[in-house]
């Protein structure tokens, strides 16, 4: 079974209430905590404020206050709100401009692990949805992978930059936003 055809299956999940940040690491990098969060909060619910911070809540991240949710670079100068806290061992923001754009920052974790888990949850070729992918120049140890999605009723957007700098305070920045219909 392919990871877009799993996709229902997540959403069932979610609706039990099935805590996927209780659940063991896997062998399967789709399973990430990262990836989960970027799906069940930003892609699946197509960024709806009510369902991001449900999604949040669920998890333990702490929604912060609109001054410390405006700290950061990507909430400047928009309305939007942010939620902080760990799942496990790595530490995230969720920060959302409703309906429009949601990112999932995470502060400690594998890059090239949370990498691997988005690009399997991709849809595949034979799904209806094409997929553009773009990868922009790798400069001290940070890339940043955009893939469009048009197919069917998906219009979307999902862009990855991560770090493998030591140094970095972020490994990992995903995000998802609307495209118009092509």
């Amino acid at each position: 079974m392919t990871r877009f055809a799993k996709l229902p299956i997540v959403v069932a999940l979610i609706l039990t209430q099935k805590s996927w940040a209780a659940a063991p690491m896997r062998d399967d990098p789709g399973q990430h905590p990262a990836v989960q969060l970027f799906l069940n909060a930003c892609a699946s619910s197509y960024a709806h404020l009510e369902q991001v911070a449900s999604e949040t809540a669920k998890v333990g991240l702490k929604e912060l206050s609109s001054s410390e949710a405006g700290s950061y670079s990507y909430l400047v100068g928009t309305s939007g709100r942010a939620w902080r806290g760990n799942v496990g061992n790595d530490s995230y923001v969720v920060a959302l401009a409703p309906e429009r754009l949601c990112c999932v920052v995470v502060h400690q974790g594998d890059a090239k692990a949370i990498f691997s888990g988005l690009e399997s949850w991709l849809p595949p070729k034979d799904s209806g949805v094409s997929i553009k992918k773009r990868v922009s120049a790798v400069r001290d140890g940070t890339t940043t992978t955009s893939y469009q999605l048009y197919g069917g009723e998906v219009h979307e957007q999902w862009v990855i930059t991560t770090s493998s700098n030591p140094a970095s305070p972020i490994r990992a920045i995903i995000s998802w936003n609307r495209l118009p219909a092509a």
